[in-house]
């Protein structure tokens, strides 16, 4: 995060467990998927490197709303 903070659920768990990642602070998620959410109503900056295999999607779409969360 370079500015404010965002709020991310992995999308498999089952607890909705928040992580709130803070400027300066960096976030890994699991490889399943997750959801990223700006809750202050600040603004929010960041920079995003994405792996992924040669050959394979570059990304998939999770389904909305979230199947633990409600959002």
């Amino acid at each position: 995060m370079l500015e404010g903070s965002v709020t991310f659920y992995e999308a498999d768990d089952p607890t909705c467990t928040p992580k709130v990642v803070y400027a300066g602070e960096r976030y890994v998620d699991t490889g399943m998927g997750h959801y990223g959410r700006n809750e202050t109503g600040s603004l929010a900056k960041d920079v995003r490197v994405i792996l992924a295999p040669v050959g394979q999607p570059f990304r998939g779409e999770l389904t909305a709303p979230s199947p633990y969360c409600g959002f």
